[in-house]
């Protein structure tokens, strides 16, 4: 079996589910599957800068999406405070995650397959993900539900 056919299939199952979603919807959906605390303050910020990312895969994480995103929260935090406060959700969901769905995010062969990522391979997974579900979005059969 192909390493990429679990994320395929997932990202097929999510584009049936979710096709009428924003990529909001879907980043909030992928991090609760990954196992990321909602209450974690690194939630919204990593579902922010995810956003950001996937609108402009080349915008630096530390001083550009990771300020951006700080400049967002309440109160505004600095660069190195949503790294650390994403840092420490990624742990987390690590630590507690289904492997079987990390694995539809990370497939074997990738950063964050066997061991716990770091932010970058994180949330470029997710936007990975995230631009996998957009192009499935629009080749997937709906009436075939």
């Amino acid at each position: 079996m192909d390493v990429m056919d679990a994320s395929i299939q997932h990202a097929k199952h999510l584009a049936r589910e979710l096709h009428h979603c924003s990529k909001r919807c879907v980043v909030q959906v992928a991090l609760k599957e990954l196992g990321m605390p909602s209450s974690h303050e690194g939630f919204p910020l990593a579902k922010i800068t995810v956003l950001i990312l996937c609108e402009n895969r080349f915008c630096k994480l530390d001083n550009g999406a990771y300020s951006s995103a700080g400049a967002l929260a309440e109160p505004s935090m600095d660069s190195d405070q949503v790294c650390r406060a994403i840092s420490r959700s990624i742990q987390k969901a690590w630590a507690q995650r289904n492997q079987k769905i990390w694995r539809c995010y990370f497939p074997e062969g990738t950063p964050g397959c066997d061991q716990c990522p770091s932010n970058r391979d994180f949330l470029f997974g997710i936007v990975d993900f995230v631009e996998l579900w957009q192009d499935l979005c629009e080749e997937v059969d709906y009436a075939k539900q």
